[in-house]
């Protein structure tokens, strides 16, 4: 059995939600499946990922994944109650409805995550000419269905990205109050809910997402955060390689923060090393007679120009006496 996704980054096995949310579940079920990450996109059966092959045949679609990789482990049950039934199917359709629009626009939609963030990444890691166009066309599909979905409830594209900003923490509000303080949605074992929020929040969350509103309002959900950080911490634990990649990482960016501040220091000490020079060089021209100042006493001149216009002001009174 083997399941194509495409490849992880910032900790986590892949960075496509459903990738992520696959992963998780196959996680929480304990099945050995054979893990291929996608580098040569015209080799796929499917234009979208996951795929899961299995005896012969491909399964795409996320929930029939779901179904059957459940049907692998007929001992997990969560025996959960019909209440809870059509709570974990109402908040698994609130997941799907409300935040992942939101997402599609943040990842595709969005100018400045488009274009410091997705595009860059996608083709970086895919082979020319893949790494031209995919980007392109996955902006241009993530639009058409977001501008379809606004042309049904009439709004303009800032209305619809402020609606769907305003859904998704909406949606993220209610995921954190049923949360609460449990480590799982239902019960005491994660479920496909838990699977699909954490497919969903881990890249939101991990990510280095030039546009943060929406990232802002998950840290501040800080239940949701553990939730994802206790996950892939449990199911996804980072290799020696991956530990060691990411202190080098760290240790770098220690030496950019550190050498960025030491010239900044060194551009002060210049700055005012060029001042005392320029001082000095200064005083001692003035001291020499190099350099010469003329003062002014701006008073006693204004007086005698004042005297000097009164005087022929008092010779005409003069003259027009004698006369």
């Amino acid at each position: 059995m083997e399941l194509q996704i495409w490849e992880g980054d910032w900790g986590l096995p892949s960075i496509d939600h459903d990738c992520l949310a696959v992963l998780a579940y196959s996680k929480f079920l304990n099945l050995n499946i054979d893990v291929k990450k996608v580098t040569s996109y015209w080799k796929l059966s499917s234009e979208t990922l996951p795929i899961l092959s299995h005896n012969g045949g491909n399964i795409t679609a996320v929930k029939e994944i779901f179904d059957f990789l459940k049907t692998l482990n007929a001992s997990y049950s969560q025996n959960l109650k019909s209440k809870e039934n059509a709570d974990s199917f109402a908040f698994a359709s609130l997941i799907e409805e409300k935040l992942s629009p939101a997402l599609m626009y943040l990842w595709w939609v969005d100018d400045k995550t488009y274009v410091e963030l997705t595009r860059p990444w996608y083709a970086g890691k895919l082979l020319i000419p893949f790494s031209w166009y995919l980007p392109i066309k996955k902006r241009i599909r993530a639009t058409e269905q977001l501008e379809s979905a606004s042309n049904r409830i009439s709004i303009s594209g800032v209305e619809l990205e402020a609606q769907l900003m305003k859904d998704a923490k909406e949606c993220l509000n209610l995921l954190s109050t049923k949360l609460g303080e449990k480590q799982f949605f239902f019960g005491d074992k994660p479920s496909v809910v838990d699977a699909l929020a954490f497919g969903y929040l881990a890249p939101l969350l991990n990510a280095p997402l030039p546009t943060v509103v929406l990232q802002n309002h998950l840290k501040a959900c800080r239940n949701l955060v553990m939730f994802c950080r206790r996950i892939q911490d449990v199911y996804f634990p980072l290799s020696p390689e991956e530990v060691e990649k990411n202190r080098q990482l760290a240790e770098e960016a220690r030496q950019k923060l550190s050498e960025d501040s030491e010239f900044q220091h060194k551009r002060r000490n210049m700055v005012v090393a060029v001042a005392l020079v320029a001082g000095a060089m200064l005083g001692y021209a003035l001291l020499t007679g190099l350099v010469q100042l003329e003062f002014i006493n701006v008073e006693r001149r204004s007086s005698n120009n004042s005297s000097a216009s009164v005087a022929p002001a008092l010779n005409n009174k003069e003259d027009e006496d004698v006369e």
